[in-house]
C-alpha cells in the first residue's frame, strides 16, 4: 500500500505535463509561462517529488514535448526501502 501514493503521483504528473503540452495557449509559448503553469497546476494535484526545474523541454514534429525524469525512495518496512524510477512524457 506504500506504492499507491507513489503511483497516483506520478499519474498526476504525466496528467499535468499532457494538459501543458496541449493547451493552445501554451503551444508557442517560453519556457517561463511552461514553468509558472507547471507550478500553479503542480499545487492543485498536490505535486510535491518534482519541480518546474526538472522539465526537459524539447519539439518533435513541430510539437512541444514535455519530460520529467526523477526517482523516488518510499520505505517498505524496517530498514528496507523500494528506490523507484520514473520517465514521464508529454507524448506517451
Amino acid at each position: 500500500m506504500k506504492l499507491v501514493p507513489v503511483y497516483i503521483e506520478n499519474a498526476a504528473i504525466k496528467k499535468t505535463l499532457i494538459a501543458i503540452a496541449k493547451d493552445p495557449v501554451l503551444q508557442n509559448g517560453t519556457k517561463a509561462e511552461i514553468k509558472t503553469s507547471f507550478n500553479k497546476r503542480a499545487q492543485i494535484d498536490d505535486i510535491s517529488v518534482v519541480n518546474e526545474g526538472d522539465i526537459e523541454f524539447n519539439k518533435e514534429n513541430g510539437q512541444v514535448v514535455l519530460s520529467i525524469i526523477y526517482s523516488v525512495k518510499t520505505p517498505l518496512f524496517a530498514n528496507i526501502s523500494l528506490y523507484l524510477d520514473f520517465n514521464v512524457r508529454s507524448d506517451e
